[in-house]
Formats: structure tokens, C-alpha cells, sequence
């Protein structure tokens, strides 16, 4: 059982290494990455769609993005929805969408998305 334990060790200390690799190149890289909001749509469920464009001018490629969805009524904080996208990939200096579904149509003004994590896939 011994036998296991420094492989193991190896293993987590590398995957932890990664982990933090992975978050000061976001950190260092996060300028360049850049959301628009796009257009919002009610859907027949009563379901809210609401699509922001994700500019990724880094040579880098992204995958599973971490956000923050806010809502502003007035100047004024007044929605927040904090959550993860991991099927999408944003290549190296290109453009996406992501839609975001919110069950019901809060009194907003203005909608921001900001990143707030992305991992780096090197392949």
C-alpha cells in the first residue's frame, strides 16, 4: 500500500501546480478577454435567453468559463447569477456566443457578463 502513496503524491502535487499555472495565466490574460452584450429573448417556456459575444484576442485557447452574470436597474446592482459553461471553447484570437437562460424576466436595464475563471487547454 506504501508503494502508492508517492505516485499519488506526484500526481496531486502536479495537478496542483496546473491548477495554479492555469489561474496566473488567466489572471495575467484576462484584459484580453472581453464580453458584449448581444440581444435577449423571451422564449415560448417563459424562459429568458439572454447572448453576450466573448472576444478572445490571446494566443491562448479557453474552456470551462466561470461567470458572473449582473443585472442593473437604475445605475443599481439589482440581479446576480454566478456560473460555470464547461462545453464551451473559445479558440485563439476568435469570437463566440454564450446564451445564459434565467427563468424569469427580472426588471433590468443593462446586463454585463463578466469572466471570472477559464482554464487553458494546450494541446
Amino acid at each position: 500500500m506504501s508503494g502508492y502513496i508517492f505516485p499519488i503524491a506526484i500526481w496531486a502535487l502536479i495537478i496542483v501546480r496546473g491548477a495554479d499555472a492555469s489561474l496566473q495565466e488567466f489572471n495575467e490574460l484576462s484584459t484580453k478577454l472581453t464580453t458584449v452584450y448581444v440581444s435577449e429573448v423571451h422564449l415560448k417556456d417563459g424562459k429568458y435567453a439572454i447572448v453576450f459575444k466573448v472576444d478572445n484576442q490571446t494566443a491562448v485557447k479557453w474552456c470551462d468559463m466561470k461567470y458572473q452574470l449582473v443585472g442593473k436597474y437604475d445605475g443599481k446592482v439589482s440581479y446576480v447569477i454566478t456560473a460555470a459553461e464547461y462545453p464551451l471553447w473559445i479558440q485563439p484570437n476568435s469570437e463566440g456566443n454564450i446564451t445564459i437562460y434565467i427563468d424569469s424576466k427580472p426588471l433590468i436595464s443593462q446586463w454585463e457578463l463578466a469572466i471570472k475563471d477559464l482554464s487553458a487547454k494546450i494541446l
